[in-house]
């Protein structure tokens, strides 16, 4: 009985040292799954946090392009008012060069007109002296002027009928200058 009981402790020391061999492989294999669960939570941690970094950078990019956009658009309506303006000079300057020749050809036309009034007024009294001195013989300008600058004042007066042929010499006026005495 002894052997067997021998036989039974030996089988009890083998099943319960069996046992322990694999509360330790258990124990062994809880520790793995468990430092492996420990080192895929890390992961997933990291992973997770690299995602969130990713993203913050993305982002902050998208903002740097839409602040670029922004200052883009400003300096674009800026250009345009600055365009705008400087055409709003160009043409104030413009009309004021047209106005400034219109002004300029209407000096011209006055001036144009006054002078072919002068030239006008000339031609008769030129006219009226020679038909008087051609008639009378006599033709004395009292008063000659240009007047407000646009007309010649004349007062002139015609005496004297043609005298008829005679050997009498006229009476020369002594107020006239030597040119503009009568012919005899």
């Amino acid at each position: 009985m002894n052997v067997c009981f021998a036989d039974d402790q030996s089988k009890k020391e083998v099943a319960e040292t069996q046992k322990e061999a694999e509360n330790a492989r258990d124990r062994a294999n809880k520790s793995g799954i468990e430092l492996e669960q420990e080192k895929q939570k890390t992961s997933n941690v990291e992973t997770n946090n690299q995602i969130k970094v990713e993203q913050e950078q993305q982002k902050t990019e998208q903002e740097k392009q839409k602040t670029e956009q922004e200052k883009q658009k400003t300096s674009n309506i800026e250009t345009n008012n600055q365009i705008k303006v400087e055409q709003e000079k160009q043409k104030t300057s413009n009309i004021e060069t047209n106005n400034q020749i219109k002004v300029e050809q209407e000096q011209q036309k006055t001036e144009q007109e006054k002078q072919k009034t002068i030239n006008t007024q000339k031609d008769f009294i030129k006219y009226a002296e020679q038909n008087c001195q051609e008639n009378h013989n006599q033709f004395f300008i009292k008063k000659a002027g240009i007047k407000a600058g646009i007309g010649i004042e004349v007062e002139a007066e015609c005496k004297t009928p043609k005298p008829t042929k005679t050997n009498q010499t006229p009476i020369q006026p002594k107020h006239l200058p030597s040119s503009k005495q009568p012919r005899s």
